[in-house]
């Protein structure tokens, strides 16, 4: 992708943005949940189409994913760890959890 760009932040007031002739910018929104805010599949443009959460607390998170692959989420006060993949730290509260592409109705767990 030209210009792909994986960045986060946390809305907490007005966001203004321009858009150049003949492109565009496409954002997520999730909620903020017990710490927790899950994006889903970088790799995909409908990223929080791609998992179920089967489950939360303040200190855990569980998802099945309809098909594995790299997966985007947010945690508010702690770096989440988990063993199903590697986790890179993308800044401001966001990981990457980067699982190997393919793998139908995988389940994972993060915790803090």
């Amino acid at each position: 992708m030209l210009g792909h760009l994986k960045t986060g932040d946390l809305l907490n007031s007005d966001y203004e943005f321009s858009v150049d002739r003949m492109k565009g910018k496409i954002f997520n929104l999730a909620p903020i949940n017990k710490g927790w805010a899950i994006i889903g599949r970088s790799d995909k443009y409908l990223g929080g189409c791609t998992y179920t959460i089967v489950g939360f607390s303040e200190n855990a998170v569980e998802l099945l994913l309809d098909e594995s692959g790299p997966i985007i989420i947010y945690s508010a006060n702690r770096k989440p760890k988990t063993k199903q993949g590697e986790l890179t730290e993308m800044g401001n509260g966001f990981y990457e959890i980067d699982l190997p592409v393919g793998e139908l109705n995988k389940k994972i767990t993060v915790q803090r």
